[in-house]
């Protein structure tokens, strides 16, 4: 007899979702790690503007440059703010879905210990039932010897 577990078919729907729930946070780290990259390089070149701006300072257009690499610095300022407020937006979604990852494993792990358990008992069911025949034969035998 084959072993048929009856809750198959929402075992399977756990896993698809464990498996969702993976790429969902995959992609959400990606992004996170995206945003986070960009801050740091528009934080760099924050860094090395202001390093071009301390040079030509000292030059003639000293008031002209000052006020061109302040709006310019002022406008990087800006795009790494709105850089480091979408990291903290999505920190925040990495950790949601973090956290349904391990639901959806949780719900998992606890279908595949249902299903081995069914399994187990089925085993152990089929080999009673082996057992039970195996001694109605050598009963059988026995009888039969008898007479």
């Amino acid at each position: 007899m084959k072993f048929s577990f009856p809750l198959e078919s929402l075992f399977q729907l756990r896993i698809q979702l464990e498996e969702q729930k993976q790429l969902e946070y995959g992609q959400v780290m990606q992004k996170w790690q995206q945003v986070k990259e960009q801050k740091q390089q528009l934080e760099q070149k924050q860094q090395w503007i202001f390093q071009q701006w301390r040079k030509k300072i000292q030059g003639k257009d000293a008031l002209l440059s000052s006020r061109e690499y302040g709006l310019y610095l002022k406008s990087l300022q800006k795009e790494i703010k709105n850089a480091e407020g979408r990291c903290i937006e999505l920190e925040c979604k990495v950790e949601i879905k973090r956290k349904e990852l391990l639901e959806a494993v949780k719900q998992r792990k606890m279908m595949e210990s249902l299903k081995n358990k069914a399994l187990e008992n089925f085993r152990k069911e089929e080999q009673r039932k082996e057992q039970q025949i195996i001694d109605e034969l050598v009963t059988f035998r026995y009888y039969n010897r008898q007479t």
